[in-house]
């Protein structure tokens, strides 16, 4: 399957390199590139809020458009947390909900996650080299990505990331 990402800072497009923000490299209206990957043929579409995942402040209104005006499935994630914001990205229309910072630093939460949407929450990964990096990658976590795709792997997750 392909899935498109289209991740969003400030509520522009936005491509950072390392998830470094001071390398952010800016593109077309983000529902705009939604609608034409999905017509273009993507599988599906990957939105990241990256202003929640930074913790300063969310893109919710637009990326709440984007579900809602998606013809592929889409899945979700930046900033998300609590059963809540798992809850109403479900609800608007989201296939999955990706959870990062606290599925890593928690997996007993994100065990439960997973019992209570099964195949509908996915973990992501985000690594550099071996090493799993939170809070929008600006946090060292210690944990190697490959030994807890192994730890997680019997959660029932859509899908590690």
């Amino acid at each position: 399957m392909i899935w498109a990402a289209v991740d969003l800072l400030g509520g522009r497009c936005v491509q950072l390199l390392g998830g470094d923000p001071a390398t952010a490299r800016f593109a077309q209206d983000p529902l705009e590139a939604a609608q034409r990957f999905a017509a273009e043929g993507a599988d599906g579409l990957h939105l990241i809020d990256l202003d929640a995942a930074l913790g300063q402040g969310d893109n919710r209104e637009l990326l709440e458009e984007i579900v809602r005006a998606a013809s592929v499935p889409v899945q979700i994630g930046g900033g998300v947390h609590a059963v809540r914001a798992i809850t109403r990205w479900l609800d608007i229309g989201a296939e999955r909900v990706i959870v990062g910072t606290r599925g890593a630093e928690d997996p007993e939460w994100l065990r439960m996650m997973a019992a209570r949407f099964p195949q509908r929450i996915v973990l992501a990964l985000d690594a550099r080299g071996e090493e799993i990096v939170t809070s929008g990658w600006r946090r060292s976590s210690g944990l190697r990505a490959l030994e807890l795709a192994r730890q997680v792997d019997p959660f029932g997750l859509a899908a590690p990331l």
